[in-house]
């Protein structure tokens, strides 16, 4: 019997390396510490190098084909840039060229320039996008903080040094800048002779002359027409509108329809006052030089650099050493100066005025605001109501229309006129008016009973009084204030005489309480009163209470 074995076959080459399967590398120490998440956001290349058992040929045209073909694009795209930018170029060159003359080619030049640089900013190296660059384990590691670390950390750890400023952002610095809130003023100012001022047409005549004379101007683009002391204010709607009547043409038909002299913006001046400027300087030979206009201007724009607006002497005029005050105005503030070694000129800061509203209401008001009836300055009453002249020319009986006192409304002590503080207007109160009102509503009474007494008609003079009125406006209803009621001295009777002595304080009289016990009750009943005759029943009654009491 044949032995069975196993069949015959070549025996594969012997590859130590290929027994067993390679065991894999021990991890890093640097890479345990890096988290799951930082891995992720690593990118990975888009190639890998083969390091096997392969040759060093193979593995460098691997690496060379991958760098190719990711240039390759980009090197397109920017060479069909460069030509592009190139043949604009060639055409720029080729139009500029046809401007030599003297007039274009600066023009020409100016304009290759402006695109010479447009061109070259978008070949900048700056410009073009900027490698992402990814950072190593070593950075993640020193710059990682959690929550907590970054909780803890103050937003300003660093520690100030003494008298070292602190620093804030750039945002809260422009928000705590100041800010000027003051709004453009939009009117125009037409200055009108004096004639024209004194007939006072209303600011819708105004208006309407103005919207009838510029072409193109509604009466809504005018929106207000104020009388001034020089002339008018006129608002436009907008500063468009304003330009627009400003204009050459149209500002000479604004002026021409309300018969003004000139027309202006509004600008604020600065004045200053330099005192002690004598009338004439004496020369190097002795003659006098007359201090003028013309040479105060040259002085002050030799001492501040700064044109003046206006230059005019003081309206006192000269002072008892002959000497002037001049004023000085500019449209900004100046440092302080001096004219011909005189003294150091001072910025004049007036004191708000207190006026009264003659023609008007009388009061101590905004006259260009005011709403009340005019009243007349003597007797105070409203115009609407008057008979014959008023003002200086009305003869009745003075009545100031603030206080109510008998005396004109401007008499220079009235009580309920304001008065000036600290360099400031102070009014009165409501309580302190309506006192004030009341005390010279008295004195106007007074006043009028001792007129009607010396002319012996008080009781017909009593009636046409008016009554005290409250901090709003007098009234007209005629009353008499009521007399007090006097107390009279409480005396009294002495027995003894009729001799007359000063009582005591008078008390309190009680009423008495009664007894309520029925045998009290009982006797006092049965007591005969004098002059008293008692029946025959109530004898009986009697006998009956003593002999029960006798019990």
């Amino acid at each position: 019997m044949a032995d069975v074995g196993t069949p015959d076959r070549p025996l594969a080459p012997g590859n130590p390396a290929a027994t067993r399967p390679d065991e894999p590398a021990s991890p890093n120490h640097q890479n345990l510490l890096r988290s799951s998440r930082w891995s992720q956001m690593t990118p990975q290349s888009g190639f890998s190098l083969n390091t096997g058992r392969g040759t060093r040929n193979q593995a460098t045209a691997s690496l060379t084909g991958v760098v190719t073909q990711k240039i390759a694009p980009a090197l397109q795209a920017f060479q069909t840039k460069y030509n592009m930018i190139s043949a604009l170029a060639s055409t720029i060159d080729a139009f500029m060229g046809q401007y030599t003359s003297p007039e274009e080619a600066p023009i020409a030049k100016a304009l290759c320039k402006q695109v010479t640089e447009a061109l070259t900013s978008t070949l900048s190296p700056s410009q073009g996008t900027t490698p992402r660059t990814t950072p190593n384990a070593s950075d993640s590691e020193s710059s990682h903080q959690s929550w907590a670390e970054v909780a803890r950390a103050p937003k300003n750890s660093a520690p100030l040094a003494r008298g070292g400023a602190k620093t804030y952002p750039a945002t809260i610095a422009q928000k705590n800048a100041p800010h000027n809130n003051r709004p453009t003023d939009q009117r125009i100012l037409i200055t009108t002779p004096a004639e024209a001022r004194l007939a006072r047409p209303s600011g819708y005549a105004v208006r309407q002359a103005i919207c009838q004379a510029v072409p193109n101007i509604t009466l809504a683009d005018v929106l207000k027409a104020t009388a001034t002391r020089t002339g008018w204010a006129i608002t436009p709607a907008s500063l468009e509108i304003q330009s627009r009547l400003m204009d050459g043409e149209n500002r000479q038909l604004m002026i021409q329809a309300v018969a003004g002299d000139s027309a202006r913006l509004p600008t604020v001046w600065t004045n200053y006052a330099v005192q002690g400027l004598a009338s004439a300087f004496t020369a190097l030979d002795g003659t006098p030089i007359n201090v003028t206009t013309e040479l105060i201007k040259e002085e002050v724009l030799a001492q501040t650099q700064k044109e003046p607006v206006s230059c005019r002497p003081s309206r006192h005029g000269p002072g008892a050493n002959n000497l002037t005050t001049w004023i000085i105005s500019f449209t900004e503030k100046v440092p302080s100066f001096q004219l011909f070694d005189s003294n150091w000129a001072k910025e004049i800061k007036k004191a708000p005025a207190i006026e009264r509203h003659n023609p008007g209401c009388q009061g101590f008001c905004n006259p260009t605001r005011c709403t009340r009836d005019p009243r007349c300055g003597t007797c105070s009453i409203p115009i609407a109501k008057h008979t014959g002249p008023h003002g200086d020319l009305c003869e009745g009986r003075p009545r100031c229309a603030n206080c109510h006192g008998p005396h004109w409304a401007s008499y220079s002590n009235c009580a309920a006129a304001p008065w000036r503080a600290a360099g400031r207007v102070v009014r009165p109160t409501k309580k302190e008016l309506n006192a004030a009102r009341r005390a010279g509503h008295l004195a106007y009474l007074q006043e009028s009973l001792q007129a009607s007494a010396s002319e012996g008609s008080g009781d017909e003079a009593a009636q046409d009084l008016p009554r005290p009125a409250t901090a709003d406006a007098p009234t007209e209803v005629p009353t008499q204030a009521p007399a007090k009621r006097t107390r009279a001295r409480a005396t009294s009777t002495s027995i003894a005489g009729p001799t007359l002595e000063p009582a005591k304080r008078s008390t309190r009289n009680t009423r008495k309480t009664t007894n309520l016990n029925l045998r009290q009750l009982s006797q006092q009943s049965a007591t005969r009163k004098p002059g008293h005759t008692s029946s025959s029943s109530e004898a009986t009654d009697i006998e009956m209470s003593e002999s029960s009491s006798a019990w």
